[in-house]
C-alpha cells in the first residue's frame, strides 16, 4: 500500500494547462509544471483525484450550451405547414 502511494506521488503527470507530461509534486497537494511553469493545487498523492475529475466534468457539462433544435415559433410554423400538407393530401390536391 505504501509503495503504491510513493510510486504515484513521485510519478510525472500530464499538465492540464499545456498537455505535456511535466507535472510533478512539490509538496502535499501542490503540483508544479516544469514546462509552462504553472502551479496547481490538486490531490495529496496523485495529480487528479476521482472527486476532482467528477467535479470538473460536471462543470464542463454545465457550461456547454444546450442545443435546442427549434424555437417555439419555428415549431408552430412547422406544425402548421404539416397540417396544411396533410389536408391537401386528404383533399387530393397535393402530390
Amino acid at each position: 500500500m505504501v509503495k503504491k502511494i510513493e510510486i504515484s506521488q513521485h510519478a510525472k503527470y500530464t499538465c492540464s494547462f499545456c498537455g505535456k507530461t511535466k507535472m510533478k509534486r512539490r509538496a502535499v497537494g501542490i503540483w508544479h509544471c516544469g514546462s509552462c511553469v504553472k502551479t496547481a493545487a490538486d490531490g495529496a498523492w496523485t495529480h487528479n483525484t476521482t472527486s476532482a475529475v467528477t467535479a470538473k466534468s460536471a462543470i464542463r457539462r454545465l457550461k456547454e450550451p444546450v442545443d435546442q433544435p427549434f424555437l417555439r415559433s419555428e415549431t408552430c410554423l412547422a406544425c402548421n405547414k404539416w397540417v396544411k400538407i396533410q389536408k391537401e393530401k386528404k383533399n387530393g390536391e397535393g402530390t
